[in-house]
């Protein structure tokens, strides 16, 4: 099925053609879209305690390109300090119903791979200076106009302007310019270069996508395998021969090595998945209502669906022999039975699960209650 967030190519064209590959610029790829989130909710939104938010002021701040770590008080953004601006708000998606929604546009991607949506607003003149980023990312123009500059290959090593508080690149040139109007979009794939200026009071959709470092998933892999190590097994050679050659490192330590590397790889599924689905940023979060398994599916039948708090914190897989279901929240792994992978496959879903989709199993109701509760899962 064609798609007019990618230009009315299918998914399959798109990742063949463009993914990892070269830019692409959609015009209207949501036509008529309309920001879910207006410029005056946008700073309300700034000054929750959860909000992950930045204000970057280029101009009229104590010194060019200052940056002020939020959240602020409602005080410190009336009016916005500085003449030329740039705020930004990380997990839009995950405080606001209408943002996570806009992540149907790109359901052809696997859930690990999203992170999160990031929302820009900027005075006319904002941005956040020439830049690249280590990952995939979808630019929807929500409000106002934003002209882009990009260069049309990746960049393998970036020289930054020195001494300041965000990473500016020194030597950008462009290669390409469009000016996004609200509906058109812009996919960039990792180190393209990019350089957005607010032509008038101006937000940014950015759609941003996930990819783990091989220093940073071996590490959590590691750190992971190691909380279920016993601490008091060591290596152990009750039959040691009285070695000819003592400064020779034998077979022995090494298989014992690699046996224990071996143990982690057989559970390299389960530790994967508690890994990924870590949360990024906040970890700590208001605890969710209290419910009975009666109100939780008194309240599905009334229309409200079960979602995790990002699409990746909540991944499902069949253990090896297919009769358990391991369902992974927010770094945890839970084993259910395997018939509940409809289930899963709703919850993992943009929409969610609905009451159409939970079986009435006091297990899975059981659990369900606690997750909400805990507020590892979202009812609304």
């Amino acid at each position: 099925m064609t798609s007019s967030f990618l230009g009315g190519m299918t998914p399959d064209a798109f990742l063949s053609e463009y993914w990892q590959k070269k830019p692409l610029l959609v015009r209207q790829a949501v036509p008529g879209f309309i920001s879910p989130v207006s410029p005056d909710a946008f700073l309300d939104l700034a000054t929750r305690p959860d909000a992950a938010t930045r204000l970057i002021v280029e101009e009229g701040g104590a010194y060019p390109w200052e940056l002020m770590e939020g959240p602020f008080d409602p005080d410190e953004l009336d009016p916005v300090p500085g003449d030329v601006w740039s705020m930004l708000i990380q997990e839009m998606d995950r405080m606001d119903p209408a943002v996570h929604a806009l992540w149907k546009h790109v359901s052809f991607l696997p859930n690990w791979r999203l992170d999160d949506i990031m929302v820009s607003l900027a005075s006319p003149g904002g941005g956040v200076g020439a830049h690249i980023d280590n990952y995939d990312v979808f630019l929807l123009q929500g409000h106002g106009r934003r002209r882009w500059q990009i260069g049309l290959s990746p960049v393998d090593e970036e020289v930054l302007i020195p001494d300041l508080d965000v990473s500016i690149l020194a030597d950008f040139t462009a290669d390409a310019e469009w000016v996004l109007e609200p509906g058109d979009m812009l996919y960039l794939p990792p180190r393209f270069a990019h350089y957005g200026v607010a032509l008038d009071t101006c937000m940014t959709f950015s759609f941003g996508c996930r990819a783990p470092s091989a220093v940073e998933l071996t590490g959590a892999l590691l750190e992971q395998a190691m909380t279920g190590l016993d601490p008091d097994r060591r290596y152990g050679d009750p039959d040691l021969k009285a070695a000819t050659v003592p400064g020779v490192l034998d077979d022995a330590p090494l298989a014992f090595a690699r046996g224990l590397l071996a143990e982690v790889a057989a559970e390299a599924d389960r530790t994967l998945g508690m890994v990924l689905t870590e949360p990024r940023r906040y970890a700590e979060l208001d605890a969710g209502p209290e419910l009975t398994p009666d109100e939780l599916q008194a309240r599905l039948a009334g229309g409200e669906r079960l979602h995790g708090l990002a699409p990746y914190q909540v991944l499902h897989r069949l253990a090896p022999g297919g009769d358990v279901l391991r369902l992974f929240v927010r770094g945890e792994c839970l084993e259910l039975d395997a018939s509940f992978e409809p289930f899963a496959r709703a919850l993992c879903s943009v929409e969610g699960a609905g009451a159409e989709d939970v079986q009435d199993d006091p297990v899975l109701l059981d659990l369900l209650v606690e997750l909400v509760a805990e507020h590892l899962l979202l009812l609304r």
